[in-house]
Order: C-alpha cells, then structure tokens, then sequence
C-alpha cells in the first residue's frame, strides 16, 4: 500500500475517532510517519468540525442543550482568540 493511500486511511480512521496508537494497529504499522500524523490531526479535526456543525444546527432550532454547549465553545473561542 502506498503512503498516499495509508495517509487516506489513517485520516478516515481517525474522522472515526480512533487514537493514533489504533489507527497505527489496524493499519499494521511499526511507527506512524510525519504524514501520517497529519492526516490523524486532519481527521480527528474534520470529525470535530462535523460534530460542532451539528451541535450549531440544534443550537439554531432551538436545543437548549445544544444552545448551552455552543455557549461553551464560544466562550472558550473568545479566551483563545481574544
């Protein structure tokens, strides 16, 4: 398998959630390479994104749980960014 089509994998692995030490067991390797480890960050990053998309699209219909969350991430945005 080439490295191109492990960084593919390792991404989607990772959109899945997995840890990088499981994503390195299912893809039967000895050490995750620097591109590797990019992809991982690249898909954990995306499956984050998709969750705060949706937890937006509660918010905005009217989830309180969902309102009260993307207050948090607000909130914590505003300490990091400001």
């Amino acid at each position: 398998m080439s490295e191109i089509n492990k960084v593919e994998e390792a991404k989607e692995f990772a959109k899945l959630l997995f840890t990088s030490d499981e994503i390195k067991e299912i893809l039967e390797l000895s050490e995750l390479t620097p591109e590797i480890k990019k992809g991982i960050k690249v898909g954990h990053l995306k499956a984050e994104a998709e969750i705060r998309k949706s937890i937006m699209d509660l918010a905005r219909n009217g989830s309180s749980a969902a309102q009260s969350y993307a207050t948090k991430l607000i909130d914590s945005l505003k300490r990091k960014e400001y």
